[in-house]
């Protein structure tokens, strides 16, 4: 016969390699197996009343993976820069955003984080 506090160690057991295969699928691959992320920019300058679009291509055999943009400059009540556009580029290689400037002339930075396959 197996006692209750037995039964209660098999079952954890059983949970925890299920866990571990369920992990495993979701994750097929390690933190150690990934290469270094590359971070990938460009700066474009926008009119005042114009819309503007910044693109950044990741390097040769490399794939995005993430990517954004940043005003260079705060907003105040007087300027900003109102996004419209913020995404993968087509290829998938890099990342493309777009904005109207408002108030005066601004500056958007396009991010990639680019790595190997």
């Amino acid at each position: 016969s197996v006692s209750k506090k037995k039964t209660k160690k098999i079952a954890k057991n059983q949970a925890i390699k299920q866990i571990d295969l369920a992990f495993d699928d979701a994750f097929p691959v390690g933190g150690d197996e990934l290469g270094a992320i590359d971070e990938h920019s460009q700066t474009t300058n926008i009119a005042v009343n114009t819309t503007g679009t910044a693109e950044v291509s990741c390097d040769p055999g490399e794939r995005v993976i993430a990517g954004g943009w940043k005003d260079t400059a705060a907003p105040t009540n007087a300027s900003l820069i109102v996004p419209y556009e913020d995404h993968r580029t087509g290829n998938g290689t890099g990342w493309r955003a777009s904005g109207l400037a408002l108030g005066t002339a601004r500056s958007i930075t396009v991010f990639a984080y680019c790595i190997e396959p």
